[in-house]
């Protein structure tokens, strides 16, 4: 049994340095493009800085502490991921202003001492506060992508998967602790939506 741990261990983080060095490589190309192009390297470069806070201790072994406040970064940076990406899609005015209220009432709630990040045991209702502001904002943004039609459609399609693997994960991973193998297909949806911002 610990055998297959240590291995199951080390093909997680052959993953997460994967993901994580192709989000900076396409974030580095990205900038290269076009405006919508450059858009979504911003986007990547914020996701491969964010989620590194809270893979690298993972990978590395770091305490409950370094692993804590590295959620916490990536919980941030993932809000700021999707309101980076909304720019590259036609958004009337006044839904912009309640986005980035959504946006701000998420970070708020990231933020607050109750979430208790660096506990080994954090609440799960605190979980489900944090992330309701986050998925109406997500599926909206992945609405307005619809729109768009053509990578557009593509985009909405890998946000959905995105939130469809997440949110188990936040709903019942401390019941069940094997959901949380769904954060892989939940990275490979954010690589899909930063390569079809090539040329978006």
């Amino acid at each position: 049994m610990p055998t297959q741990k240590h291995g199951a261990h080390i093909a997680e983080a052959v993953f997460d340095a994967a993901y994580l060095a192709a989000a900076l490589v396409l974030g580095i190309l990205l900038l290269r493009g076009g405006r919508a192009s450059r858009i979504f390297g911003v986007a990547a470069l914020v996701l491969a800085a964010g989620d590194s806070c809270h893979l690298l201790p993972r990978m590395l072994g770091g305490g409950l502490r370094a692993k804590g406040a590295g959620k916490a970064v990536a919980s941030v940076t993932m809000t700021l991921f999707y309101l980076i990406i909304l720019q590259a899609v036609l958004c009337p005015p006044a839904l912009f202003g309640v986005l980035y209220a959504l946006a701000a009432v998420r970070i708020v709630l990231c933020l607050l001492p109750q979430n208790r990040w660096l506990s080994d045991s954090p609440p799960r209702k605190w979980g489900i506060l944090r992330n309701a502001p986050f998925t109406v904002l997500g599926l909206i943004i992945a609405a307005l992508f619809a729109a768009e039609a053509g990578r557009g459609l593509a985009v909405c399609a890998a946000i959905l998967v995105s939130f469809a693997c997440y949110l188990p994960v936040v709903l019942w991973a401390d019941k069940k602790p094997k959901l949380g193998m769904l954060m892989l297909p939940k990275s490979m949806a954010y690589i899909a939506i930063l390569l079809l911002g090539f040329g978006f």
